[in-house]
């Protein structure tokens, strides 16, 4: 984790802006220097030393690269709508999300019921109604799950309705670095709501990464 969420971080900042410098997009050498400032400000708030032991392995460097991929590629899907669409592109990726993510889940709850049935091992997370399960039987959704569920949803609805007019803000090809960069800052919000709200004690690095954080987003913004 201390290794793979900054690098999807990074994947997510950088590809939007190498696409946007392939369009023939001319960054100033303030922004090019803000970039590499968010960067380092991404690594340093989300490395955190691991005491699991786990081990770093290619399947999850890999994996990691393509999560960040893909964090980049909706940037770029977003800024190829036309400005008019208004709401209706979130609304198209919203209803695709739904059916892939329900169809995965559809196959992994009768996965989990055919390996219970058959006396196999069965994902405790991922079972419903199984002895031993993370649910408890007969309690699909639990109101406090469903409340932050539901919270969740709003949450990334909101942030992907403001990460697209940002995009549109703007007829400047400059734009598009800009706010993938700034959107691929979000390890900052994360770590510092859990300093705020639960709080975990931020080390060294991490505050001096949302220091640079918050210089980078300065110097984009001057850019």
């Amino acid at each position: 984790m201390s290794v793979l969420s900054p690098l999807t971080a990074v994947f997510a900042a950088v590809v939007p802006v190498l696409v946007a410098v392939a369009r023939g997009t001319v960054l100033s050498p303030l922004a090019v220097a803000a970039v590499v400032v968010a960067v380092v400000a991404v690594v340093l708030v989300a490395a955190v030393r691991d005491t699991s032991g786990g081990r770093l392995t290619v399947r999850g460097v890999v994996a990691a690269a393509v999560a960040g991929c893909g964090f980049g590629g909706i940037v770029l899907a977003y800024d190829a709508t036309p400005p008019g669409a208004g709401i209706h592109p979130l609304v198209v990726a919203r209803v695709l999300q739904t059916v892939l993510l329900g169809a995965a889940a559809l196959v992994v709850t009768v996965r989990a019921g055919r390996g219970a049935r058959s006396g196999g091992a069965a994902d405790p997370a991922a079972s419903v109604g199984v002895p031993g399960s993370a649910v408890p039987p007969g309690r699909w959704w639990p109101p406090r799950l469903l409340l932050t569920v539901a919270a969740c949803g709003v949450l990334d609805a909101l942030a992907n309705v403001c990460i697209q007019a940002g995009l549109h803000a703007s007829d400047d090809p400059g734009a598009l670095p800009v706010v993938s960069v700034l959107n691929a800052l979000y390890p900052i919000g994360t770590v510092v709501l859990a300093g705020v709200v639960l709080r975990e004690r931020l080390t060294a690095p991490q505050w001096v990464g949302i220091a640079l954080a918050f210089i980078a987003s300065v110097g984009l913004a001057l850019a």
